[in-house]
């Protein structure tokens, strides 16, 4: 609708301006100013719907999304082989309390080829449907300000499910405050998108999750054909997987995390590698690294940070402070607490394993490569290369 006002907006003024220049009255250019904005708001309008009603008609597999706010999930479908994304694209779960919103997202997906779209208008609706529903969701698009379980809380719980612990979950919301932001990816988010959104970069969003969807899968069958790709030598935790600690998230969504930072949280943001190393290059049994994530999470309570697992002992960090942290001092107080720390023994011996800290180094401002780059610099900063095979090349 404001997209639509805007366009009337703009015709009416162009009009005014011209009729102006051609000297008509001040109020004839006014009067051909209204007619004319109004026409341009109509007129949008009507494509719009006629768009919509197209979509409708011709994409296959989509249905009607107008169904009551109680309504139960879809009639379950049967276990369908990976290549259903690559045939109807991903299956999405939408929550949010904006009705307007929960018309608009099924058929901008349906228009990048996701035709199987839910909506819900809660979160205690969203986790019924999950527990409910036959097939898991490939995507779920989480609304964060809403009554009762907001989406943060929502992404929480969702995380604890065992069959969507790895599943992308975008965060839409108005809000642009840090706070969220943060809240948010340490709650599993895996990206954030602001509203009112552009349509054309969340269709490209949506298709872009999906494409990392095909890769995972693909990587996953080359890594069962290769009998698994492991990371010797370390025992890695995963997301989610130490009790009480939620700066420990997956590394694309740690690059989002940097991406999305903007104003004065990107101006004191910073980036480190912290690295673990074993002096004989593998133990008799792989060295555990949840006790360095826990240290690092302590460390950390006065100024929350998010880290990342990529490979080889290898964390990569990202906090915040108007200082850049002492490297040194950092390894030390590391040290101090693995040796002091309770519940986990000798995980990490005294002897054969350190714990090396990079200089930090402040990310850029260029949106496009900030992760990348910054990531890269972390990593040559402490001095060594970055690893690849995890996807940092990438970006």
């Amino acid at each position: 609708m404001i997209a639509f006002v805007a366009i009337g907006i703009l015709a009416g003024t162009l009009s005014f301006a011209v009729a102006l220049s051609l000297g008509a009255s001040f109020w004839f250019a006014l009067l051909l100013y209204s007619l004319i904005g109004a026409a341009s708001v109509l007129g949008a309008a009507l494509v719009f719907v006629f768009r919509g009603k197209r979509t409708e008609r011709d994409s296959d597999g989509w249905q009607d999304v107008s169904f009551p706010a109680d309504a139960g999930p879809s009639v379950p479908e049967p276990d369908l082989p990976a290549a259903y994304l690559t045939q109807r694209g991903m299956r999405i779960l939408a929550v949010d309390d904006d009705p307007i919103i929960l018309g608009l997202i099924p058929r901008i997906a349906a228009e990048i080829g996701c035709a199987d779209t839910t909506i819900s208008s809660s979160g205690a609706q969203a986790l019924s449907f999950l527990e409910q529903s036959s097939r898991p969701f490939d995507c779920l698009l989480l609304d964060i300000n809403m009554p009762g379980m907001d989406g943060i809380e929502l992404c929480g719980r969702i995380r604890r499910i065992p069959a969507y612990r790895d599943t992308p979950i975008i965060m839409l919301t108005a809000m642009q405050d840090f706070d969220f932001l943060d809240r948010a990816f340490r709650a599993g988010a895996s990206d954030y998108i602001t509203k009112p959104f552009d349509v054309i970069a969340f269709g490209t969003c949506l298709r872009n999750v999906q494409d990392k969807i095909l890769l995972t899968q693909v990587d996953t069958v080359v890594a069962d054909s290769d009998g698994g790709i492991g990371d010797a030598g370390w025992d890695v935790p995963t997301p989610g997987s130490i009790a009480g600690v939620a700066s420990l998230i997956e590394h694309a969504a740690l690059q989002n995390y940097l991406v999305r930072l903007s104003g004065v949280a990107l101006s004191r943001a910073y980036v480190m590698a912290v690295e673990v190393h074993h002096s004989a290059g593998s133990a008799d049994a792989p060295v555990a690294l949840a006790p360095v994530v826990v240290a690092l999470d302590t460390l950390f309570t006065k100024q929350p940070c998010v880290m990342s697992y990529i490979g080889e002992g290898r964390f990569i960090l990202v906090s915040s402070g108007v200082n850049l942290p002492d490297p040194a001092g950092l390894e030390r107080a590391i040290e101090d607490q693995l040796h002091g720390q309770a519940g986990y023994g000798d995980a990490i011996p005294d002897s054969g394993v350190t714990v090396y800290v990079g200089p930090a180094v402040r990310p850029g401002r260029d949106r496009t490569h900030r992760a990348q780059t910054a990531i890269e610099n972390a990593l040559f900063a402490s001095g060594h290369p970055p690893v690849a095979s995890k996807g940092v090349a990438r970006g």
